[in-house]
C-alpha cells in the first residue's frame, strides 16, 4: 500500500508557477546542505575533539545570526535517526513518476535472533519516572545539545544546582547515562526517551505511559518513587 504522506494535489499550485528559491539559488542551498554532511564526518574516531561550526559557517557563507538555525537542523536530524528511525531504514521508491520515501526495518540481526527478540518473556525492562523528573531529563538532554554541544558532564565540578540535581538523577537512574573519560554523558536510551520527551514537548502533547526499545516508562505522580 502507498502512503502519500506529503503529495500535493492542486494543479494549480505547481512549483513551477511560483517559487520561493530560483533553481540557481535552490542549488547553492543544497550545495551547502552536501558540504555541511560531508564535513561532519571528520568527527569519526574524533569525538573528543571539537568542531569548528563558525568556520564551517564562513567557508558555507552562513550568516551569524542562521548559525543556531543551522545547528538546530542538524540536531533534529539527529534526534530524528536516534528515535523515530532508531530501527528503520529509509529507502527511495519511485511508483508512476512520484517519488516515495519509505521505511523498512533494520536487518543487522540474524532472522532467528529477530524472532527469539519477539517471544513473550523476554526482558522488557519498567522505568519509573515522576513528572518533575521528566522535566529534568528533557533539560539534561537539552543542555547536552544546545549548551555542552556534545560534551559529557563533569560531575566532580561543584556549585552548580544543575550538577547537583544531575548527580542525584544519575544515582536514581543509572541507565540513563554512560561514562567516558571521566565525563558524563547520556546513554543511547536516554537520549531516545529524552528527545522523544523534547518531540512532545514541542507538539504541546500531554506525555502518558510509552514503551520505547526494550523499555517500558511508567509516569508516576510527583512524589511516588523513583523506580
Amino acid at each position: 500500500m502507498t502512503l502519500d504522506l506529503y503529495l500535493q494535489k492542486d494543479s494549480s499550485a505547481s512549483p513551477s508557477s511560483s517559487k520561493s528559491f530560483t533553481d540557481k539559488a535552490l542549488q547553492k542551498a543544497l550545495n551547502k546542505i552536501k558540504t555541511a554532511v560531508k564535513t561532519l564526518k571528520a568527527f569519526q574516531n574524533n569525538y573528543v575533539k571539537k568542531f569548528n561550526v563558525t568556520n564551517l559557517a564562513k567557508q558555507l557563507k552562513i550568516p551569524n545570526d542562521q548559525i543556531n538555525e543551522f545547528i538546530e537542523i542538524i540536531l533534529e536530524f539527529q534526534s530524528l535517526f536516534t528515535t523515530i528511525f532508531a530501527d528503520y531504514e529509509l529507502d527511495v521508491e519511485k511508483i508512476e513518476g512520484i517519488i516515495y520515501l519509505t521505511a523498512a526495518p533494520k536487518e543487522s540481526k540474524e532472522p532467528e535472533e529477530r524472532r527469539s527478540e519477539d517471544l513473550p518473556g523476554n526482558d522488557e525492562k519498567t522505568i519509573c519516572l515522576t513528572k518533575e523528573e521528566l522535566c529534568f531529563l528533557n533539560d539534561i538532554i537539552y543542555t547536552f545539545y544546545h549548551v555542552r554541544r556534545g560534551k559529557g558532564f563533569d560531575l566532580k565540578t561543584n556549585g552548580s544546582q544543575f550538577l547537583s540535581r544531575l548527580k542525584t538523577f544519575h544515582y536514581d537512574h543509572s541507565e540513563f547515562f554512560e561514562e567516558t573519560n571521566n565525563l558524563l554523558y547520556p546513554s543511547k536510551i536516554g537520549l531516545e526517551i529524552g528527545t522523544y520527551i523534547q518531540s512532545l514537548n514541542k507538539l504541546n502533547k500531554k506525555i502518558h505511559n510509552f514503551e520505547i526499545s526494550n523499555y517500558k516508562v511508567v509516569i508516576q505522580e510527583d512524589g511516588k518513587g523513583k523506580k
